[in-house]
């Protein structure tokens, strides 16, 4: 039996679906395990960088720089890790 081409295609399209889905929800898994998400911190930013700060002030907390949100959590989490 042969099965028409369009439903080749829309077949091929529900695969990409589904691996890009289970892609994200890998990346969203991850995401959730990071020291800024696990304590519900939030970047802020400082002029043209972001930061997070865990503490009352720089100098006693732990605290990370990037220049975009996500390179501050990234940050953030390699401090924690040094911290341990």
């Amino acid at each position: 039996m042969d099965i028409p081409e369009y439903f080749n295609n829309r077949i091929a399209q529900l695969i990409a679906i589904e691996t890009q889905a289970a892609i994200y929800k890998e990346i969203s898994e991850e995401r959730k395990s990071r020291w800024a998400i696990v304590f519900g911190l939030i970047p802020i930013r400082d002029g043209n960088k972001w930061y997070i700060l865990l503490g009352s002030n720089i100098q006693e907390g732990v605290v990370s720089f990037g220049d975009t949100p996500e390179e501050a959590i990234l940050n953030f989490d390699n401090e924690m890790k040094k911290k341990l």
